[in-house]
């Protein structure tokens, strides 16, 4: 940007106000493209004829950098995806579990065999005398 700093003692005033638009755009393209350097692309004859016909400077990049800027943002998104999922699976470990997914036994209630009916007692001893084990 050096070069065209020098240059911004053009006389024609529209000229030198494109001259520091073009600037700050450059500035903010580096911002975002840190390979990005004006006086490099400025030795470009395309760079400079889409500048100088009110391109701005980022899409002037863009265009004729679509190769590598593609690749970047394909790798920007791959990263994205990574962290979602990253997250996602860490957020699934955080989760209680549901109802029925849990394989340990929920809370045993004791048994006291002294709240059997008649009933029930009578069936548990004809299972024994058919040879069935009965367990609580």
């Amino acid at each position: 940007m050096a070069y065209l700093r020098e240059k911004t003692e053009i006389k024609d005033e529209s000229a030198r106000r494109r001259l520091m638009e073009i600037i700050e755009e450059a500035e903010k393209a580096a911002a975002v493209y840190s390979g990005f350097d004006l006086d490099r692309e400025f030795e470009n004859p395309m760079f400079r004829r889409l500048v100088a016909s009110g391109v701005p400077v980022i899409s002037a990049y863009e265009l004729i950098h679509r190769d590598e800027v593609n690749s970047l943002l394909i790798e920007k998104a791959v990263r994205q995806a990574e962290r979602r999922i990253s997250g996602a699976i860490q957020s699934g470990a955080k989760r209680p579990g549901e109802n029925g997914s849990n394989h340990q036994a929920t809370a045993m209630a004791e048994f006291d065999p002294r709240r059997l009916t008649k009933e029930e007692r009578k069936s548990i001893r004809d299972r024994v005398k058919r040879g069935e084990t009965v367990r609580f």
